[in-house]
């Protein structure tokens, strides 16, 4: 539940700056929602695969996943500025938005 909460907090900080465009009152409201998805991934991060695989191996799977994780976390600002090099803002912050709602729909398969 706080993995799909998390992710709703990041699609409704980027909703909000792409409506809002660069007023400051959307840029208030974009940093707290995002900042509230963020903080509630790092509880995620930790607890959802102990909850997931169990206790046994747990420190060797969350090295795997953190590992993914970084890489994934490193390549992101490139690929980011990318998007908006050739489409925009608008485009950049809508491919944020369809990653969270891919992340939400996983997270909702895996807890079926």
């Amino acid at each position: 539940m706080l993995a799909i909460l998390s992710a709703v907090f990041i699609i409704c900080g980027a909703s909000v700056l792409i409506v809002t465009g660069d007023r400051i009152a959307g840029a208030i409201l974009f940093a707290l929602l995002v900042g509230l998805g963020s903080g509630l991934a790092s509880i995620v991060q930790g607890s959802l695969p102990l909850f997931l695989f169990g206790a046994s191996g747990y420190g060797e799977m969350l090295g795997r996943l953190a590992a993914v994780r970084l890489a994934v976390s490193a390549a992101a600002p490139f690929a980011f500025a990318v998007l908006i090099e050739q489409g925009g803002a608008g485009l950049a912050l809508a491919s944020v938005v369809v990653l969270g709602v891919g992340a939400i729909v996983a997270f909702t398969a895996i807890g079926r």
